[in-house]
């Protein structure tokens, strides 16, 4: 007679494989469609790193996900790209940013409400790429919309890909996925 755990099971969160500016697919074989003319905001954390330096840089598993990222995004059309100040972000987005050019600019989770007009209203119906450490990932999503746990995201969880759509703070919806 086996044990049973009463504890309860993590929830399986899809893994995105594909993404193009119009749809997001993912290892199921299930999309996600993005809404046509509303802004539309992709969140990902930054690539792993042990933090054992005062400069973290990757680690091997860090290299791969920046890797993964560029090839999921290259497709996607975007406005521009936000980013905390972190060099892990700033490497999260090097190659994918070499081929785009694109205009990046830095976030904290205390500028979201100006981030927030900026991208719901001046520039809506744009695609935007953000790319942060897992906890102000959190707390920026969580003022978007309250209903996501900001502590849901494991400062560990450096595989989160997050789409918001909406159409400004407390008005959007968040979608936890991983990549």
């Amino acid at each position: 007679m086996g044990c049973q755990s009463n504890e309860p099971s993590e929830p399986v969160v899809p893994q995105v494989v594909k993404v193009s500016n119009d749809k997001v697919t993912f290892d199921d074989g299930s999309e996600l469609a993005l809404p046509a003319g509303e802004t539309v905001l992709l969140a990902v954390s930054h690539g792993a790193s042990d933090f054992n330096t005062a400069q973290p840089t990757f680690n091997e598993e860090g290299v791969k996900q920046a890797a993964r990222l560029d090839s999921l995004l290259g497709a996607v059309t975007f406005k521009s790209i936000l980013s905390t100040t972190s060099n892990l972000s700033t490497e999260t987005i090097k190659e994918l940013n070499a081929d785009k050019q694109l205009p990046i600019f830095t976030f904290d989770s205390g500028s979201v409400s100006n981030m927030s007009r900026f991208l719901f209203e001046l520039e809506k119906g744009n695609k935007f790429l953000m790319v942060g450490d897992p906890t102000t990932l959190g707390n920026v999503l969580n003022q978007f919309d309250s209903s996501f746990e900001a502590a849901s995201i494991n400062k560990k969880n450096y595989s989160g890909f997050y789409i918001v759509t909406g159409s400004g703070l407390g008005a959007c919806k968040v979608y936890p996925y991983r990549y």
